[in-house]
C-alpha cells in the first residue's frame, strides 16, 4: 500500500459540506476555508488508508438535530410548503433547539425559524458557543478532531443521560399530557330520546310554563286544566288537579328543597301550592289581575309573574303572603329564575326586556319597586328563555323569541353582555348541564329541535331531533337526564348530559346508539 504524502494530513470536507459542492473539485475559496476550519484534524499516521471520526468528542443530541433540520425554504412566505407546517410544530422545534443549543447563544428569532440554521449547508444558526468560541461560518455536523481541541467537547458527567436529554424528555413529557388534555375524547351523545310519551291536551302556549321535575324523580305535566305526576322510576301516573270551567293550568314549578311542594299558576290569577305526597292543596294566594305564566322559588319563598305585567314575591307560610313587589315590564312577564345564592332575580318579558333585581340592593322597608338593578334590552323579541350557570355565580343566558334568535351570555353584576349567538331559530328554553360547561337550548320556528353548546366558545355540539313542533318547555331531572315537551303533543326524554356512569361508558353508548331509535318507548300519559 502505497505511503500518504507528509502533507496530505488536511481532512476531506463532512459530507453535508460535499454534498453543498456540484463540481468534482470544491471552489478555491471554499477550500482555503476548509483549511482554516477549526475541525481540521490533526496530521495522522502515514500508514492509514483512511479517517475515522472521533465519536467520544460528538454531542449526538445536537449533530442529530443540526442533522434533521431543513435547509431554508425558498419558496414564498404564504407558499403552500410554508402552509402546510403547523403553528404547535413550531413552537416544539424552537423548544427542542433552545434546549439542545443552551449555552451556545441560541435565538429563536434567528435559528430556530425554521429554515436557515446550523447544519448540512443551513448558514449560522447561533453566533457564539460554549467557551465563546464562533459558529458562524462552520458547516460540519460530524467532528473528526482530537478531544483535547474540539470546540463542541462538554464537560464529562456522571450520569449516562446527558443534561439535555433529560430536559428534552421532560418537556416532551409535558407536551404530551398537554395534548393528552385537549384531545380528550368527547364523550357520545345519543341523538334519539330514550322514551317517548304522548301528552295530548299539551298547550301550544311559547309565554307558558307547563312542565317541571323535582329531587325525587317526579316529573308533573300540565295538560290543559288537568296536572298529572309520573313517577320516573316506577312509571306511575297520578293525577293530582283538575280545574273547573274554562280555566287551564299556565304554570308549574317545584320547591328546590325536598321537592313534596308544588306551586300551580293558573289563568285565573291565582297560585296555588300543592303537597304531592299528601296530594293535597297547602295554600291558594292571589294578587295578580291575569294568568300566572312563570314561577320560580326562592328557598321558602315563591316568585310569580303575570300577564299583567307585575311579579310578586310570596311567603305562603304567613297570612299575609305577599312579601314585595316588582313592576319594571311593560308587557307579560313569562320568564322568572333567581341565581344560586338567592340574590338575584332575572326576568323576561314579553317586552323585550331582560331585568335584575338585586335584593341587597333594596330598602328592607319597602315593599314596591319600579327600577331593577340593571335593564337589558339587547333582545329584539321576548325573552322566556333564561337560566344561571352553575359554575359562575353572575353567568346567565337568556334567548330570545322569533325576531330574535339568538342566545345572550351576561354578566349580571354590571348587566353587561358577554357573548351573543345567532341560533337560527325561536328559543324556547336553556337548561345548564351541571357537570360540564355546557348550554342545551330547546327551538321553535322554524328548526323544531334541540341544540347541546360549549360554553363559552359557544361552538354547537350537537343537534336533537325528533319533535314536528316548537320544543316549547325543557326540565332537567336528578339524574341529569332532560324532558322535552313540544307542541306536538308529545314528552321526548335525552341523555344528552349523561351521568358518571354514561361518561364511564360512552364507548357502549356510541355502539347501541343505533339501537335505541329502534327501540324507543313510546305511551301515553293520560
Amino acid at each position: 500500500m502505497p505511503e500518504q504524502a507528509q502533507g496530505a494530513s488536511t481532512m476531506p470536507s463532512s459530507p453535508s459540506t460535499s454534498q453543498q459542492a456540484t463540481p468534482s473539485t470544491p471552489p478555491r475559496s471554499l477550500r482555503k476555508n476548509l483549511h482554516k476550519s477549526p475541525f481540521t484534524s490533526p496530521s495522522l499516521n502515514r500508514s492509514c488508508d483512511r479517517f475515522i471520526p472521533s465519536r467520544d468528542v460528538q454531542d449526538s443530541e445536537v449533530s442529530s438535530w443540526l442533522l434533521r433540520k431543513q435547509p431554508p425554504s425558498k419558496s414564498p412566505p404564504d407558499s403552500a410548503d410554508n402552509s402546510d407546517v403547523s403553528s404547535r410544530d413550531q413552537r416544539y422545534k424552537h423548544q427542542i433547539a433552545s434546549r439542545l443549543l443552551e449555552g451556545m447563544g441560541y435565538s429563536p428569532g434567528r435559528g430556530g425559524g425554521g429554515g436557515g440554521g446550523a447544519g448540512a449547508g443551513g448558514g449560522a444558526a447561533f453566533d457564539v458557543g460554549a467557551g465563546g468560541e464562533s459558529f458562524a461560518n462552520t458547516p460540519r455536523v460530524l467532528n473528526f478532531g482530537s478531544p483535547h481541541n474540539s470546540p463542541m467537547k462538554r464537560p464529562a458527567s456522571k450520569n449516562t443521560e446527558s443534561e439535555s436529554h433529560r430536559a428534552i424528555k421532560s418537556m416532551h413529557s409535558k407536551m404530551s399530557a398537554n395534548d393528552h388534555l385537549n384531545r380528550k375524547a368527547k364523550r357520545a351523545i345519543p341523538t334519539a330520546p330514550e322514551r317517548v310519551l304522548d301528552a295530548p291536551g299539551l298547550l301550544n302556549d311559547y309565554y307558558l310554563n307547563l312542565v317541571d321535575w323535582n329531587c325525587k324523580n317526579i316529573l308533573a305535566v300540565a295538560l290543559d286544566k288537568t296536572v298529572y305526576l309520573w313517577n320516573a322510576a316506577t312509571r306511575e301516573i297520578q293525577e293530582l288537579l283538575s280545574l273547573d270551567g274554562a280555566n287551564y293550568v299556565s304554570s308549574l314549578s317545584y320547591v328546590h328543597e325536598n321537592g313534596n311542594l308544588l306551586a300551580i299558576g293558573t289563568s285565573d290569577h291565582k297560585v296555588q301550592i300543592w303537597d304531592i305526597a299528601a296530594i293535597a292543596k297547602v295554600r291558594e294566594m292571589r294578587g295578580h289581575s291575569a294568568r300566572v305564566g312563570s314561577l320560580a322559588w326562592r328557598g321558602p319563598l315563591l316568585t310569580s309573574g303575570s300577564k299583567d305585567t307585575t311579579i310578586i314575591n310570596h311567603d305562603h307560610r304567613v297570612s299575609r303572603h305577599i312579601v314585595s313587589t316588582y313592576k319594571s315590564h311593560r308587557q307579560e312577564v313569562c320568564g322568572l329564575a333567581w341565581n344560586s345564592d338567592g340574590l338575584t332575580l332575572a326576568s323576561g318579558g314579553n317586552d323585550n326586556l331582560l331585568a335584575l333585581w338585586d335584593v341587597r340592593r333594596q330598602n328592607s322597608g319597602e315593599s314596591h319597586y319600579d327600577e331593577p338593578t340593571h335593564s337589558c334590552k339587547d333582545h329584539l323579541a321576548a325573552v322566556k328563555a333564561l337560566a344561571w350557570s352553575p359554575h359562575q355565580r353572575n353567568v346567565l343566558a337568556t334567548g330570545g323569541g322569533t325576531a330574535d334568535r339568538t342566545i345572550k351570555i351576561w354578566n349580571a353584576a354590571n348587566g353587561k353582555c358577554l357573548n351573543s349567538v345567532n341560533t337560527g331559530s325561536q328559543v324556547c328554553s336553556l337548561i345548564w348541564n351541571k357537570n360540564e360547561k355546557e348550554l342545551l337550548s330547546s327551538h321553535g320556528f322554524s328548526e323544531n329541535q334541540l341544540c347541546l353548546w360549549k360554553y363559552p366558545s359557544m361552538e354547537r355540539l350537537a343537534e336533537l331531533k325528533g319533535h314536528t313542533g316548537r320544543v316549547l318547555y325543557m326540565c332537567q331531572g336528578p339524574t341529569g337526564q332532560i324532558c322535552s315537551a313540544g307542541a306536538d303533543e308529545t314528552l321526548r326524554f335525552w341523555n344528552v348530559f349523561g351521568t358518571q356512569s354514561a361518561h364511564l361508558t360512552s364507548k357502549k353508548h356510541t355502539q347501541m346508539s343505533g339501537s335505541r331509535r329502534q327501540f324507543t318507548t313510546r305511551v301515553n300519559l293520560r
